[in-house]
């Protein structure tokens, strides 16, 4: 996606994009990449999302794997050059994953 769009269009789009992936299948355990360079205020990758938008997606994420495979989620650190609002953003994702 082009960097720059407003915060809904990326959480609409990941939301979408599970809901495509995962027509008529049932995952054993969901695997989430955890890119932070998406944050805003990342000096490479350009994006919108705010520290609150990686809460909201994260429960969504452990929301349906609750539902689909007991509630396991693998999640890796991927990307993040902003260290302080990495931080922000692993703990915040750390926190929501573990409900």
């Amino acid at each position: 996606m082009a960097a720059g769009l407003a915060r809904s269009d990326y959480i609409e789009s990941l939301e979408r994009g599970i809901d495509v992936a995962t027509a008529g299948f049932v995952p054993e355990l969901i695997l989430v990449s955890a890119g932070f360079d998406s944050l805003a205020g990342d000096p490479l990758g350009g994006f919108t999302l705010e520290l609150d938008d990686f809460d909201a997606l994260t429960r969504s994420v452990v929301a349906r794997a609750e539902s689909w495979c007991d509630g396991r989620v693998v999640s890796a650190l991927e990307g993040g050059y902003a260290p302080y609002r990495l931080a922000q953003a692993a703990l915040r994702h750390l926190a929501a994953l573990g409900g």
